[in-house]
């Protein structure tokens, strides 16, 4: 080999140790690194709708020791600047913060809708200048955190309100499980939101047409008590009821001694002359001149009594209606009772339709049985999306098993929810239904009471 060709092999040789050389020292020695993961704190107004967000920013100084990057102290770098800008990734007219020597810094007021992007630079002992990558946050998003590739848009401040079909599973922390959901699963949140919202409404009716002191004429509340609140039905009509009403010379008791006064007659009932027996016509003819004579004027004072408390309470209705069947038919020996029975069961039982109309109980079993079955279409139609996503997949060649289970639990997950919010508040309208039920039923059954103590001797 020529002394030449020596020359310029052995010239190549030191130019190559020289590049690898070079190539290792260019390794930066440090290296800023922001953290994807920003935490945020969220600004509503009175509405409950967000306004403005406040996010922490934060950082970490690595350094290149042994042929990587490895974490170390922040102070190792010195005059921290946080570049900040609204809507330019290049940084052309940045806000600038001087956070001194610390690894994070609040960055307030943040307004909805707005992107925003972040980096930060500082220097080491030898004024070397060191970057750190590019972060951007975007408040509204669906998402949290921010530095991602993917943008999933933007979302809308009409989401925040209570009438949203997002509303309920933002307060449960599941955002993300409506905005991936399909139209279809969307839908149903919607609509089995809108059953709870309507069930609320009627739940508030219920309360109102149920009322006890709504239904029979009861005494206003003097004191926080458990009666007064609860199942206590039965504890707070006996502590309530209106003494004009109930009491000892009110209008039931006085009804009653009227027909304890009629029942007297037959204390001595005429009889026939020789054996002795009854005689039934005459003394029919005698009850019929007493109810003429006495027992129909006090019926006719008793009605008079009743009518203020006709307009309010269904109870005075349905005991109104006995005394005027009474007054009619009270002469009949023997047949006042079924007439005056039948009389007050009609009107009983249209009582019980009004009140159920006016609150509209059925509606909240029908809205309680129709929830889940929302819920298990929005969960089918998402889960046919889900196969149907897999096997687009497949046709496309990705054979990645791993990626593919994972792709098909999250849309069985996010499929299960519709079910399981339809179910809650299925269960939910189902348990209002058997409550007020269960106090209608109560309310019947008191009317009930109340007449047959009355009428024990009609």
């Amino acid at each position: 080999m020529s002394y030449r060709k020596c020359m310029i092999f052995g010239g190549l040789i030191l130019f190559l140790v020289a590049f690898q050389t070079g190539f290792v020292d260019a390794q930066p020695l440090y290296d800023i690194r922001m953290n994807p993961n920003i935490e945020r704190i969220v600004k509503k107004n009175f509405l409950g709708i967000p306004k403005s967000e406040d996010i922490t920013l934060a950082w970490r100084v690595m350094e290149y020791t042994n042929g990587t990057y490895q974490e170390t102290a922040i102070n190792k770098l010195f005059n921290y600047e946080v570049y900040s800008s609204a809507n330019d990734s290049s940084f052309a007219s940045p806000n600038i913060m001087r956070p001194g020597q610390v690894g994070s810094v609040l960055i307030p007021d943040l307004k909805m809708g707005e992107t925003y992007y972040f980096r930060v630079q500082a220097i080491d002992q030898n004024n070397q200048l060191y970057h750190s990558n590019i972060v951007w946050v975007k408040p509204g998003r669906a998402a949290e955190g921010g530095g991602g590739d993917e943008d999933i848009g933007e979302v809308s401040w009409t989401a925040y309100i209570p009438f949203h079909g997002r509303f309920p599973l933002t307060l449960l922390g599941q955002r993300a499980v409506y905005d991936r959901a399909t139209l279809l699963g969307k839908a149903a949140f919607w609509v089995i939101w809108w059953f709870m919202l309507v069930g609320i409404l009627i739940w508030i009716a219920c309360i109102r047409v149920f009322s006890l002191g709504k239904i029979f004429p009861m005494s206003k509340l003097s004191s926080f008590k458990l009666y007064n609140y609860g199942f206590q039905y039965d504890s707070a009509f006996q502590h309530r009821k209106n003494k004009e009403f109930f009491g000892e010379d009110g209008i039931i008791h006085s009804w009653k001694k009227v027909i304890e006064s009629t029942a007297g007659l037959l204390d001595k009932p005429p009889k026939l002359e020789g054996d002795k027996s009854l005689d039934f016509d005459r003394l029919r003819t005698s009850i019929a001149t007493w109810w003429r004579d006495v027992g129909r004027i006090e019926i006719q004072k008793l009605q008079k009594d009743i009518d203020p408390y006709c307009d309010r309470f269904s109870t005075a209705r349905i005991i109104r209606a006995g005394l005027a069947n009474h007054e009619i038919n009270g002469y009949k020996f023997m047949e006042a009772s079924s007439e005056v029975d039948r009389a007050i069961e009609n009107r009983a039982m249209m009582e019980i339709e009004q009140l159920k109309g006016r609150s509209k109980l059925e509606w909240l079993w029908n809205l309680g049985a129709l929830a889940p079955l929302i819920g298990l279409f929005g969960t089918v139609t998402g889960i046919s999306v889900s196969f149907q996503n897999l096997a687009t997949q497949s046709e496309r060649g990705i054979v990645d098993a791993s990626a593919k289970i994972t792709q098909l639990a999250g849309g069985i997950n996010e499929a299960l929810w519709t079910t399981i919010f339809g179910l809650t508040a299925g269960i939910l309208l189902t348990v209002l239904y058997y409550v007020f039920k269960s106090k209608m039923d109560w309310v019947y059954g008191k009317w009930e009471e109340i007449y047959v103590d009355v009428s024990e001797k009609l």
